[in-house]
């Protein structure tokens, strides 16, 4: 008389167990598109000379078109024709020196 209620158990395990065989299969989430990396900035060259007016202009042009051409870098002419070497020893031990020195 014992078996009864044990086959009784076991018959509503086995269903359970079926039920859940038969149950849709989880759908995994959609993957997150992978965020567009972002353009490099500009890196900005400074150019220290001691160009006077005429020869800076034409220098400023062939940056200018320089510049024009490139996304990765932009060159600043920073010009000081009086006192140049004065201000680069300064700049240089202010560290804040150009990257770019006509010597």
């Amino acid at each position: 008389m014992r078996t009864e209620p044990l086959r009784f158990v076991a018959l509503w395990v086995i269903l359970g167990l079926l039920v859940a065989a038969c149950a849709p299969v989880a759908t995994p989430a959609s993957p997150m598109a992978a965020p567009m990396p972002k353009p490099p900035e500009k890196v900005t060259i400074k150019l220290a000379t001691w160009a006077g007016v005429e020869e800076a202009k034409e220098l400023q042009e062939i940056l200018d078109r320089l510049n024009a051409a490139s996304d990765t870098y932009e060159i600043i002419q920073e010009s000081s024709p009086a006192e140049y070497w004065t201000k680069l020893q300064t700049t240089i031990a202010a560290g804040t020196a150009a990257d770019l020195m006509w010597v």
